[in-house]
């Protein structure tokens, strides 16, 4: 099991909507939880894509 974000968890729902990803949490009304997904080979494909299309920005905070 490999443990991913909830972006990564919609982008791998639309692109492979037979994969198994189980979200763990704590009471049935809670928000909050952990994303898990079965490590096959097609899934982790995935996992590379969306890692290379995500863009980071970084914000340093400047001082006045």
């Amino acid at each position: 099991m490999v443990k991913i974000t909830k972006d990564m968890a919609a982008f791998i729902r639309k692109r492979l909507p037979e994969a198994c990803i189980v979200k763990t949490m704590r009471g049935h009304t809670s928000e909050r939880g952990v994303y898990y997904i079965e490590e096959t080979s097609a899934v982790l494909k995935l996992l590379v894509q969306y890692q290379k299309t995500v863009n980071v920005v970084f914000e340093y905070p400047v001082s006045k």
